[in-house]
Parts: structure tokens; sequence; C-alpha cells
């Protein structure tokens, strides 16, 4: 059984059971489901920033390699070069300006899109030669 699909049904039988309590234990079965509605949403959102991620990754991979292939092509032309090398470094400069203050959470919405930031610049400096990059990659 899907963990959604749990959590609702446990939310669903508290409230069900609070409706037939009264005082404190009426209340416990209340917060009993709010807690489980809460988890059910706390699973929702997860899976959509573990998607965001997922493309945030794919993205950054996808521009490494074409900010790879751009620094060949760079080598092989002389004066062009410096103008890609500038190109690239103000690339990274820029991707690491959008990054925002995100708080401790690293799931969060802004902690993703900084994460996509940084894989640009990251990307654009391994095409630099700033930095090296993943092995094998």
């Amino acid at each position: 059984m899907e963990l959604t699909v749990w959590l609702k049904e446990r939310e669903s039988n508290a409230r069900r059971i609070a409706e037939t309590k009264t005082g404190d234990d009426r209340a416990g079965w209340f917060e009993d489901a709010e807690y489980f509605q809460g988890a059910r949403e706390a699973v929702r959102e997860r899976a959509v920033l573990r998607a965001a991620l997922f493309q945030a990754q794919e993205a950054a991979k996808a521009a490494t390699e074409r900010a790879s292939a751009w620094a060949d092509i760079a080598g092989a032309h002389g004066a062009q070069a410096d103008r890609l090398r500038a190109v690239l470094l103000d690339c990274a400069r820029q991707a690491e300006a959008l990054k925002r203050e995100c708080g401790m959470d690293p799931e969060s919405a802004q902690a993703v899109r900084n994460a996509q930031y940084q894989s640009i610049s990251t990307a654009a400096h391994i095409a630099l030669g700033t930095i090296s990059g993943p092995q094998g990659a």
C-alpha cells in the first residue's frame, strides 16, 4: 500500500473516531488526524522536491556537456576562445548571483533553485577549467 494512501486512511479513521468522543479524548484524536494530514502533505512535497532536484541534475549534466563542447570549439579558434571564456565566466557569476538565502531546510524550494543555479555555475567553471568535473563524467 502506498504511504500516502495509508496516511489518508489513518487520518480518516482518527477523524471518524474523534466524532464519537468528547473532551480531551476528542481533541487527542483530532490532533492525531492533523498529524497524519501533515505527514501526507510532507510526503507529497518531498516527492515534488525530489523531482525538481532530478530535473536540476539533468539540466546541470546537459549544461556541462554543452559547455565542454563549446570549450573544445573555443580551443580550436584562438581569439574566439578568450571571448568564450569571458562569456562562460560571466554566466557562472550571474548564476551564482541568483542564489538566495534558503534557511536550514536542504529540500526547500529555494534550496532546490540554489542547487540549479550552482549547477549552471559549476558547469561553466568545468568548461573553463577553473575546477575539475566529476571523475568519469
